[in-house]
């Protein structure tokens, strides 16, 4: 499935003369929105040619103070260790997610002194950084490199450390964050990104003298894209 990259919107019947009449406007991760020079708020030559689209998808931040320094308790140690699922594969240290769950009790200060004094210090611990590369075949028949797909297994403890670090990083970030951003968000997806897009366009349509273009363009994944005989 094409993802959808560019969205063209104009609020006249008129062509666009040249690429330099052309800006862009807003960045997301899903879409890229472009309009006329002249649509743009506070351009000097057409400043009160504004559009709705404009104002719906742009969002005032309001400034936050200093987020506290993250102390890492002994209780949020447990209550991830307890969340594990008991059948995902270890990392290269051999700690299973069973071992962390039945154990979470025992494990948890223990733990917690290790990524608190690792927050301290501003470094990882080396055998937390170690991942093993799994070639995992993306159908039944495999002709060629590209039919994988390269999964790594890391440290359950580590992903465990990331998990808590994730949630203190959320509640920092989460009223900064672009209202069109759905990816990597929970309860959104890309049928969500989807509507909205849609719903943005048939806005912008129901406005006599206006037309959309759609530009749609699929990204080849990273990996596909690797040359095996090349050395990384």
């Amino acid at each position: 499935h094409g993802r959808t990259i560019g969205l063209y919107v104009s609020r006249s019947k008129g062509s666009v003369s040249g690429l330099e009449q052309q800006m862009d406007l807003l960045i997301h991760p899903w879409l890229l929105i472009k309009m006329r020079l002249g649509c743009c708020p506070g351009h000097p030559l057409k400043a009160h040619r504004k559009t709705s689209l404009y104002t719906t998808v742009n969002t005032p931040r309001t400034p936050l103070s200093p987020p506290p320094a993250l102390r890492i308790s002994e209780d949020d140690v447990r209550q991830i260790f307890l969340k594990q699922k008991r059948r995902k594969a270890p990392g290269p240290d051999g700690v299973t997610p069973a071992c962390l769950r039945t154990c979470a009790d025992q494990l948890a200060f223990i733990f917690s002194q290790i990524f608190n004094r690792s927050l301290e210090l501003c470094e990882v611990p080396a055998c937390f950084k170690r991942s093993t590369i799994i070639p995992i075949p993306k159908k039944p028949k495999i002709t060629g490199l590209n039919d994988h797909r390269p999964v790594a297994l890391t440290s359950v403890v580590m992903k465990s450390f990331e998990r808590l670090v994730l949630a203190y990083l959320k509640n920092i970030t989460g009223p900064l964050l672009d209202p069109l951003q759905f990816a990597y968000q929970a309860n959104r997806s890309m049928d969500d990104a989807v509507n909205m897009g849609l719903h943005l366009i048939l806005q912008h349509l129901d406005k006599s003298g206006t037309y959309v273009r759609l530009l749609f363009v699929d990204f080849s994944s990273t990996p596909s894209s690797q040359h095996s005989s090349r050395p990384n």
